[in-house]
């Protein structure tokens, strides 16, 4: 299976997808997946653009609304989770993860789905200490504080993933698991990020429970983004699954080794689309698709979980030495009981996700804006999506909400029972504009736009964005070495751009692609990156046998300006 991997998606949905097309039209390739690492910005409307913790400048409707409203079509199914910059009420109204527009399914605060036959795992949000322990006690409307530990990683979500059993073939994370730099190229992440100097000398840098994972659920390949820089390694675990080092778990799949990939965020010139070869795929009949299914350990462990979600401030501890462990046959129950409400009664299809997405509220409406109408200063009520009460009643579970709200956007404990109505289950509304900010130390806040200005294509619209198709088995370990190539061919293809320029980072070893900016500028593009058998690879945690890249010459048309 051919599954495109995106960075920081930031809103940028349109040149994400013609990204692809234009790989897809220029090598012939289908690409069956997307996976996007965060930041996301699934945006509505104008309300929910006051959720979003950034600020005000950075503020966009970007284009989701459009694939919201059904204007737009995802033309490839696209599976993410959620970083720092989220519309985080949205997302919670799916807190078990669900579809938010035709095609285009989050995976909760945690989640677990079976795309085609192929495994995929996401933890949403970006650790933070102090708020790791905590209940979910955030509920719009949000103050300056919740606003921002909304997607804060919960203990509680690391406890359900790390119960897992079995093989995990794909591991989504938006920040970088603690300590993933000491096994790539370090030096050369260094040159690139110089601030990030003294957290990787005192291993500070990213998420510890998002390493526990890794080694404990020992993916064949963990994806991340967040720092806005494409960085590839290999983590090599030992037989005790707790790889180079400390920790482990006994629980996970029997890789021995993760490849690892961070990608950058969506602008001209970036490494933010890598494609890769994902092989345990279903095989699937003539003219047949791969589906969306539930997975019936993770429903399982979704259930043994249920009774111990929190909604206060106060710390819990949870043990995440796989506390929701299930049997095989609880997961057999699990999908019993799931598999008794479905809409199919075809025992092959029972775990299929029902495609009941819905809009739960009034899409943007770019000519109100035009007839110079103010945009809305008030939450509207804050109710579940339809898909989360479904999904709960199907599974026997409570729904996600506390039974009564407090003051200030904290809860009180408790769960909601599966049979309310949505009408009951409606938090009341704040005239109040969320503005201002709250310093998280723990957080490396890139601001969004912190290198807007440094993204190598010249700026502007016209620039085109860069994408990498890569070796399906490869994630490239080996661009360090490949920066001997002449001007004339860069290591790895040209970036095209409107002018025909290469629109490529000046200086470096280039981890290039194919145009896909503003416009998915097709001059200037002249060759594109093929799997070419393989060659050693270098990483700063020794060598790795992986694909290497070769040369598709393309006979396009010459620049418009040449």
């Amino acid at each position: 299976m051919r599954i495109a991997i995106e960075g920081c998606c930031h809103g940028s949905l349109d040149t994400i997808y013609k990204t692809i097309g234009l790989a897809v039209q220029r090598t012939g390739i289908k690409v069956d997946l997307l996976l996007c690492c965060g930041d996301f910005q699934a945006v509505r409307n104008e309300q929910d653009l006051q959720c979003m913790a950034c600020p005000a400048k950075f503020r966009d409707m970007h284009t989701f609304w459009e694939y919201y409203c059904g204007r737009k079509t995802a033309p490839v199914p696209t599976i993410f989770i959620g970083g720092n910059h989220e519309a985080s009420n949205h997302l919670r109204e799916l807190f078990y993860g669900g579809w938010v527009a035709p095609n285009i399914w989050y995976l909760g605060h945690s989640g677990v789905i079976n795309f085609g036959g192929v495994r995929i795992a996401g933890l949403t949000g970006i650790f933070k200490g102090g708020d790791y322990q905590r209940g979910h006690f955030e509920l719009p409307p949000y103050d300056n504080s919740s606003m921002r530990s909304a997607y804060h990683v919960r203990e509680y979500d690391v406890a359900k993933l790390a119960s897992l059993s079995g093989r995990v073939d794909v591991a989504l994370s938006h920040d970088w698991p603690r300590g993933i730099y000491n096994h790539g190229n370090t030096q050369r992440l260094l040159a690139q990020k110089k601030f990030l100097r003294e957290e990787v000398q005192t291993n500070t840098l990213g998420s510890p429970p998002a390493m526990e994972l890794l080694m404990a659920l020992r993916p064949r390949y963990w994806f991340s983004a967040h720092l806005h820089v494409k960085f590839p390694a290999v983590f090599h675990h030992t037989n005790g699954g707790s790889g180079s080092g400390d920790g482990g778990g006994s629980g996970g799949g029997d890789a021995m080794t993760t490849k690892f990939l961070a990608l950058d965020k969506c602008l001209p010139g970036r490494d933010f689309l890598q494609i890769v070869d994902v092989d345990g795929a279903a095989p699937l009949a003539p003219g047949e698709e791969p589906r969306f299914q539930y997975d019936a350990e993770w429903l399982a462990i979704t259930r043994a979980a249920a009774p111990h979600l929190r909604f206060d401030q106060g710390r819990v501890r949870t043990p995440t030495n796989r506390p929701f462990a299930v049997s095989p046959e609880a997961a057999e129950e699990a999908r019993r009981v799931f598999a008794a409400s479905a809409p199919d009664a075809d025992p092959v299809r029972a775990l299929d996700v029902p495609l009941n997405f819905a809009v739960t509220a009034e899409p943007y409406d770019p000519r109100a804006r035009q007839r110079g109408a103010a945009a809305p200063r008030q939450h509207t009520p804050f109710q579940l999506s339809p898909q989360t009460v479904s999904f709960c009643q199907r599974l026997g579970i409570p729904l996600p909400l506390p039974m009564q709200r407090g003051s200030g956007g904290g809860s009180s404990s408790g769960a909601g029972q599966a049979g309310l109505s949505l009408r009951t289950l409606q938090v009341g509304a704040s005239p109040a504009f969320v503005t201002g900010s709250s310093a998280n130390p723990d957080e490396i806040d890139l601001d969004l736009g912190d290198d807007d200005d440094d993204s190598g294509g010249g700026g502007g619209g016209g620039g085109a964005g860069r994408a990498v198709v890569r070796n399906p088995d490869a994630i490239d370990l080996d661009d360090e070495e490949e920066g001997g190539e002449s001007d004339e061919e860069p290591a790895h293809g040209v970036a095209g751009c409107a002018d025909g320029s290469s629109g490529g980072e000046p200086g470096g070893a280039e981890a290039g692609g194919i145009a896909g900016g503003a416009d998915v500028g097709l001059e200037g593009v002249k060759e594109l990156p093929v799997s070419l058998g393989e060659q050693e690879g270098a990483s700063g945690g020794g060598s790795s046998k992986v694909g290497g890249t070769g040369r598709l010459k393309l006979s396009l048309p010459p620049p418009k300006n040449s």
